[in-house]
Order: C-alpha cells, then structure tokens, then sequence
C-alpha cells in the first residue's frame, strides 16, 4: 500500500483511514445481523452499535429498495464502502510520475 518514499505519517494515515472503513464495514455487517433478532433493538447493550450506523444506513433506505420484504438498502452502502476503501491507497499516489501525455 505504501510507495517507496512516502512519509511515515502518511502511511499512518492512510492505513488508519483504511482500518477505520474496515472496522465500520463490520460493524455495519453486525448490525444487519442483529435485525434478524427484532428484540435487539432493545437491548441497552446494542445502542451504541445502532447509533453509530444507523445515520449511514438511512441514507439508503430511502431509495425504496425494498423487494419482497428484504431491504436491499445495505447493498449500495456496501458499495461505497468498498469503493472508499479501495480509493484510499491512491491518496498516496504520487501525480508526478505520470506522464503527462497520460493526462490529455
């Protein structure tokens, strides 16, 4: 993930940013399977895990992706996620290298 001459704190902060849509992306996932179990929602010990989620979650449950009685809502979501998560390495991506050819 590193290139070869990037700084130490970037690297921290790349990889930080990497982790931190990964741990979100498992948290998400507990959540979806928590909604298996219409009781968790009550559960005191549960809340911080909703809290957390549930405002990216409404996002994308407006788009009305309710298809016989499963909310397909988590999918583009995921997809987001996804796509961040892979976009982070090219934040280090050092645009000097190209040639400038490539950009036209």
């Amino acid at each position: 993930m590193v290139i070869p001459g990037d700084s130490a704190a970037e690297f921290v902060a790349l990889n930080g940013i990497a982790n931190s849509l990964s741990i979100y992306k498992t948290l998400i996932t507990a959540t979806i399977l928590s909604s298996w179990f219409p009781q968790a929602r009550q559960q005191p010990l549960l809340q911080p895990l909703f809290i957390v989620t549930d405002p990216f979650l409404n996002l994308f449950r407006g788009l009305g992706l309710n298809i016989g009685g499963l909310d397909l809502s988590i999918l583009p979501a995921f997809f987001l996620l996804g796509a961040l998560t892979n976009a982070v390495p090219a934040l280090s991506a050092d645009l000097s290298l190209l040639d400038p050819s490539v950009l036209l």
